[in-house]
């Protein structure tokens, strides 16, 4: 299938750690050749009015692009279509869809909750790390929880490899490009917004911050048994989880572990990445907990934080955060990873695409048909 992404360089919780002599691998989509629209867009931080890139969109899975009479008009795919109405159908079969208008599949403006810093670095055992609560509302997360499960992909990110990280979970993820109709994409931009608009101020950051990755995730628990693998051999079969076996081995987001204190920054680490957070988006599963830690087997912790639907943890994305994933026991583990640069020329370029895409849909100059 053609693609509108440019880049797909992420996972929820990082990149790099060693483990078995190898590193995660990342998929990297085919690019087509721009097919229809070419706009000068602005690139920049803040009101983003600073300088300008070229910005072309190309065929996708969710959009086709063509000329119409002088204007451009955006085809949904019927998978993408559907998805406002599926996701609706997915609240609704939990009582949640209250905040939706199915007719139109829209959501309805919410109130904005009152966000709070609850933890910070003491509490937290470490330097430039915090935890906030109440950065998004209830239905915002049921929204963003029920969509990547209607319309996330097997192993994104991992050249659809849905036990990237352990046998014992599945993953399913979506990208900006993937996102699908108008609604559901504004959603997800406006939400990350809040939450860099969030870290900007609690780190009192002088400097431009830009987007660099966007993803939104789901880790499943799976019934055993389980394979175990050793040195990337399998080697047996549990009926129970492994002992020791984490949701996502322990790493840092710009540099390669090797382990406590020893981190290489060079590719195909991400060395160009300053802040990460997690937004989580829900609460109804077993384990799960994020934890800082330079302990490979995260059995000694400088500290937990337990997801809940609205909570953020954000960290400076260097050496002086390792950190990693419990184990997800039970159920399904939603979030939305988030990854910063303040080198402008990792701007994430899904990003400057949705919002060219959503403001030539708002002035009329793309019709989605």
């Amino acid at each position: 299938m053609k693609e509108l992404a440019i880049e797909d360089e992420g996972d929820e919780d990082g990149a790099f750690a060693v483990r078995d002599s190898s590193v995660p691998v990342h998929e990297d989509p085919q690019v087509e050749e721009p097919k229809t629209i070419a706009t000068q867009e602005p690139v920049g931080n803040g009101a983003e009015t600073d300088a300008t890139a070229t910005t072309s969109f190309v065929a996708a899975d969710k959009f086709s692009v063509k000329e119409s009479s002088g204007a451009a008009v955006v085809d949904i795919h019927d998978e993408a279509r559907r998805s406002p109405s599926l996701v609706t159908s997915s609240l609704r079969s939990r009582g949640d869809a209250g905040d939706i208008e199915a007719s139109e599949g829209r959501m309805l403006r919410d109130k904005q909750p009152t966000a709070a810093v609850t933890l910070g670095p003491a509490a937290l055992n470490g330097s430039r790390r915090y935890v906030v609560d109440g950065l998004i509302s209830d239905i915002k997360c049921k929204i963003l929880s029920a969509l990547v499960h209607v319309a996330g992909e097997r192993g994104d990110g991992y050249h659809r490899n849905v036990n990237p990280h352990t046998e014992a979970e599945e993953f399913f993820g979506l990208t900006l490009s993937r996102t699908g109709l108008a609604d559901m994409l504004r959603l997800v931009l406006r939400v990350t917004s809040v939450a860099k608009q969030n870290i900007e101020q609690h780190f009192e950051l002088q400097r431009p911050l830009y987007f660099s990755f966007t993803h939104l995730v789901c880790r499943t628990a799976k019934p055993g048994p389980y394979l175990q693998h050793i040195n990337g051999v399998p080697v047996e079969y549990y009926d129970t989880r492994p002992p020791g076996d984490l949701s996502h081995v322990v790493h840092v987001d710009n540099c390669i572990l090797y382990g406590p204190g020893e981190c290489l920054q060079r590719p195909p680490a991400y060395t160009f990445r300053d802040y990460s957070a997690i937004l989580y988006l829900n609460d109804d599963f077993e384990g799960g907990e994020f934890v800082f830690t330079d302990d490979p087997q995260a059995k000694a912790v400088q500290s937990s934080v337990t997801p809940k639907c609205g909570r953020m943890v954000a960290f400076s994305a260097g050496p002086e955060n390792p950190h990693g994933v419990k184990a997800v026991r039970r159920g399904s583990r939603c979030a939305l990873a988030l990854w910063f640069t303040h080198d402008a020329k990792h701007r994430d370029k899904d990003r400057i695409l949705a919002e060219t895409l959503l403001n030539k849909i708002k002035l009329g100059e793309i019709k989605v048909k």
